[in-house]
């Protein structure tokens, strides 16, 4: 019961993994596509530096986040007068909210692209060796802010849902949950491919043409709606999850190793 319990709470993710993981992917699209000011002189230029490497500030963020959160956030909410909690399962929604707000802020930058006075640059720029995309004047460093709240939202979600796992699973089924998490993550990954290519057949202007600038925005529209869905069923299965006296205590055991009484 204990192991169906964790299993019902793990099976709500592959929404939340295929609007993360079109997103991110989408990323990379949208980067080629905005303005790299990297000089006075960048106008009519081809630019040999990877923009796709700017996705990297997320797992930088991340990098980051992760001790800012583990030893200064959680310890100080749990040291607060704050009536509730800060449970795994709260933060695997609050990590849910924050990927929301992450796909907003790239719907919005999108938007900006293609507004008048945005696009065309009138300029084309090199990406790769033979690939030559028309480019907004819009700055890269826009997406900044979707690159940091996909950060919080790895920290928040993901590594929590892997400790849920960990300390919420018996014993003998600890690895196969574990595994379920990242079974998960494959299954949300494959929808994702399925997703971009139904709405690049259906939709070719939704998924980033090369020759004009297309509708993208409508495309992260899809993807808000697909994690909207995953957030509303995980809180309806996160609200029905009740742990057992025994899971309290074995997850108690493994947090807190040198107390033997159960946390208030």
């Amino acid at each position: 019961r204990a192991f169906g319990r964790v299993t019902m709470i793990l099976l709500t993710l592959p929404l939340y993994f295929t609007a993360t993981k079109a997103v991110e992917n989408s990323f990379v699209m949208q980067s080629n596509r905005l303005m790299l000011p990297i000089s006075p002189s960048h106008i009519n230029q081809t630019v040999d530096f990877p923009r796709s490497a700017f996705t990297a500030t997320t797992s930088f963020s991340i990098l980051l986040l992760i001790p800012l959160f583990y030893r200064t956030l959680y310890p100080a909410w749990r040291r607060s007068d704050v009536c509730v909690s800060l449970s795994l399962l709260r933060r695997m929604g609050f990590g849910m909210i924050m990927a929301f707000g992450g796909i907003l802020a790239a719907g919005v930058v999108e938007y900006a692209r293609c507004s008048p006075g945005m696009w065309p640059a009138g300029d084309y720029q090199g990406v790769g060796t033979d690939n030559w995309i028309q480019i907004s004047r819009l700055s890269i460093f826009y997406q900044l802010l979707q690159f940091f709240l996909f950060g919080v939202s790895e920290v928040m979600a993901f590594i929590s849902a892997l400790e849920f796992a960990y300390l919420y699973a018996p014993t003998s089924m600890r690895g196969a949950c574990l595994g379920m998490v990242y079974s998960m993550l494959g299954l949300g990954t494959l929808l994702n491919g399925l997703l971009v290519r139904v709405v690049a057949t259906l939709r070719q202007n939704w998924y980033y043409p090369n020759d004009v600038c297309g509708q993208t925005y409508f495309f992260y529209t899809i993807l808000a709606g697909v994690l909207l869905l995953g957030m509303v069923v995980f809180c309806l299965v996160a609200k029905w999850f009740k742990p057992s006296p025994r899971q309290v205590l074995h997850r108690t055991s493994l947090a807190h190793p040198n107390s033997r009484k159960l946390p208030s």
